[in-house]
């Protein structure tokens, strides 16, 4: 056991000639298989990429802390001196290092090699919950298995990249499973997958989104399409529960209106964070020492490089106009307040949401770059966590409940 910021880290090594084949035996334990086959997918994942360094990957950890899906997703390295496969989920600290792949019908890093010719390449989001289908198939030929392997999570599920003949292939193969496929719960997902890959108008649930976002805009916020969408299914839901009706039937009583009302009232929430106000035109009343201040600055700098490796432009966004705010505070300071700098309420609270969405970005396997090593990733987590802890105290000891505004 060793310890990787507050959590406590389980490290495997293991060598996967030990596990070949597992899958033939039939008095294998269960949970030795399934160890097998996770190992199996990782050494895919780690060898199917080209990119130096340690990298996000779509797999999801394998944990139930407590008995509670581990909601991290794991990054993977491959090292070539000495030559292993490094992993980790940064959620829950469980890792590991794997030899003896080389070579195995699991090495895909002649695929990752490999130049797929003058074919224009696609992007595609589709649901997280279906992805496991993919890792779970056997049978993909090289076409699939490099883009099965290489994708990451964000922008609301599981992002696909390939060539068209790529995607064709892997469509071939969803096909055949939604009509093959025993189990009619699976069958049902692969048919889920199979429109996924077809073109299709926007949905009701993308428009209600649309509605609650564009006034969220008019107030100066933004939220994730994929947390207002889970807001608005939940609504729905709950409405349908109550009234005893369908979930299809209970979406005529979110209108419009209702939604936009929903959208202020999220805003309300946040009064303190005082959205569309000019931080610089606000009295500055919470005072910060300048190492901390300094702190905070490199904080959200590290929050900005997560934002734009995650393609997350309004997130990175955020970021640059609270350091660009905060740099013109630091050069308007004045001399009566040796030691300290003074802000607006409203930016400690804005930051330290900030931060704190920066964190569970990273703790859900988002992408940190190449440079920082699998070990260090919780801790980047809870060095952003801690840093907004220490603005929200300063906060709750000089602010106020509710924030001054530029005219009082």
């Amino acid at each position: 056991m060793s310890v990787v910021g507050n959590l406590s880290v389980v490290f495997y090594v293991t060598d996967l000639r030990h596990f070949e084949g597992i899958e033939l035996d039939p008095d294998v334990p269960g949970p030795a298989l399934s160890l097998a086959l996770y190992l199996r997918r990782i050494v895919r994942s780690a060898t199917a990429s080209s990119s130096p360094g340690a990298h996000p990957t779509a797999l999801a950890c394998r944990r139930r802390p407590q008995r509670h899906r581990c909601p991290g997703h794991l990054r993977v390295e491959l090292q070539g001196i000495p030559s292993c496969i490094e992993w980790g989920c940064p959620a829950c600290g469980e890792g590991g290092r794997i030899d003896g792949w080389q070579g195995s019908r699991d090495d895909l890093s002649s695929l990752s090699r490999q130049v797929r010719g003058d074919e224009s390449g696609r992007e595609l989001v589709i649901a997280e919950e279906l992805y496991p289908l993919l890792v779970e198939e056997e049978s993909f030929d090289s076409r699939c298995a490099r883009m099965v392997y290489t994708t990451t999570t964000g922008r609301g599920g599981v992002l696909l990249c390939g060539t068209d003949g790529e995607f064709g292939a892997l469509s071939e193969v969803a096909m055949a499973w939604a009509q093959d496929e025993p189990s009619a719960s699976r069958r049902r997902r692969w048919r889920q997958l199979v429109q996924s890959f077809e073109p299709r108008r926007r949905s009701w649930l993308d428009q209600r989104i649309d509605v609650m976002a564009d006034e969220l805009a008019a107030l100066g916020l933004h939220a994730p399409r994929a947390r207002l969408g889970a807001k608005i299914q939940n609504i729905v839901a709950e409405v349908a529960e109550s009234l005893g009706i369908s979930e299809s039937s209970a979406r005529r009583y979110l209108d419009d209106e209702r939604l936009r009302q929903l959208a202020q009232e999220a805003a309300l929430q946040l009064g303190q964070e005082q959205p569309g106000a000019v931080l610089l035109d606000l009295p500055r009343t919470i005072p910060l020492a300048v190492g901390f201040f300094g702190r905070v600055v490199s904080a959200l700098a590290e929050a900005a490089r997560i934002r734009v490796l995650n393609s997350d432009e309004l997130g990175a966004q955020d970021a640059l106009d609270l350091l660009s705010a905060l740099g013109r505070i630091l050069h308007e300071a004045r001399s009566e307040h040796p030691g300290a700098i003074h802000l607006p309420q409203a930016a400690l609270i804005r930051t330290g949401r900030f931060l704190e969405a920066s964190a569970e970005v990273v703790t859900a396997g988002g992408d940190v770059g190449a440079g920082l090593p699998i070990g260090e990733v919780g801790a980047l987590a809870d060095a952003l966590l801690a840093d907004a802890r220490s603005l929200r105290a300063l906060v709750s000891e000089h602010g106020t409940s509710t924030a001054p505004t530029a005219d009082s």
